[in-house]
């Protein structure tokens, strides 16, 4: 009857743990490999392997996946043909090339690099943005919001028509409000409404004379100079008041009163006129007239 022969066997993990004896064979159940003894190595010499090194060991390490038997696929192999010829493996960043794209110019890797880290190192970080001692930011009008300005940087002007109108203003402080109905013009100080008041206008030119005007001749007429009415004159400026003399001088020439010797008086302005001499006896009384005689009336 035949008898079987078994080598020693087992799984590829358990192999180095023993140290079979010189010419020994060992076989590994799971990935089906030989193994011989030399009383030294543990897990033994692989049958079929000659045992020798070569010098691009690490390139054929990976054509055969490190030594698992695997072929390079293909896909693999495209790869490796699409290395630049001359290209080393210590071959540096500045070395390989780069197509500039978006805001990239550099033409090399490393310069791709030394631009991306630039633009990083210059970043604003988004801690800073709208932050104090950081950067404002702009709304989505493209303006700096109200929040992140100094205050009063920013003054509206409303024109309304009167108070209830200001009052229902939405503002902020500094913001001016002029209403129509009163001609006020009113700023808002944070809280309330304060008036902006404004100095009384004064003369600026005088009968075309600008600055520190004297008075001179002409400037003023009578009826410009004011008059303290007195006694019968009631006129409050020199004009009236003249006036009112005017009008009693006026009176007095008119006035008209009837003399008893009416006759003997109208005949002494003609005898003068002749140089005759005049006698009339009139109730008792002379009156002798010539052009040497003075006229005297006589007493009361």
């Amino acid at each position: 009857m035949a008898k079987t022969i078994q080598f020693r066997r087992g799984l590829e993990a358990n192999r180095t743990s023993i140290t079979p004896s010189q010419g020994e064979p060992i076989y590994t159940t799971d990935d089906k490999k030989l193994y011989l003894g030399d009383g030294t190595t543990a897990g033994g010499v692989l049958i079929g392997s000659d045992g020798h090194t070569h010098s691009n060991k690490n390139i054929l390490d990976l054509v055969t996946d490190a030594g698992s038997g695997a072929i390079i696929t293909s896909a693999e192999r495209t790869k490796l043909a699409g290395i630049e010829t001359a290209a080393t493996a210590d071959q540096v960043a500045s070395e390989v090339p780069s197509t500039p794209a978006g805001n990239l110019a550099a033409t090399d890797v490393q310069g791709a690099l030394n631009e991306l880290q630039s633009d990083v190192d210059n970043r604003i970080a988004s801690t800073e943005k709208g932050a104090a001692n950081g950067v404002a930011t702009l709304d989505a009008s493209g303006l700096i919001p109200n929040t992140q300005v100094p205050p009063l940087s920013i003054t509206t002007t409303h024109v309304v028509a009167d108070i209830p109108a200001r009052d229902a203003l939405s503002v902020q402080e500094g913001d001016v409000a002029i209403v129509t109905s009163t001609s006020q013009t009113f700023v808002y100080d944070g809280s309330v409404w304060q008036e902006i008041l404004t100095p009384a206008t004064g003369v600026t030119s005088f009968n075309g004379r600008l600055g520190a005007v004297s008075p001179l001749a002409g400037d003023y007429t009578a009826t410009l100079v004011t008059n303290t009415p007195s006694g019968n004159l009631a006129g409050a400026t020199v004009q009236a008041a003249l006036n009112e003399l005017q009008g009693d001088i006026d009176s007095l020439n008119t006035d008209t009163h009837n003399h008893g010797n009416k006759a003997i008086l109208d005949l002494i302005p003609a005898l003068g006129a002749v140089g005759t001499s005049l006698r009339v006896a009139a109730g008792g009384a002379t009156l002798e007239w010539s052009e040497d005689t003075a006229i005297d009336g006589g007493t009361f």
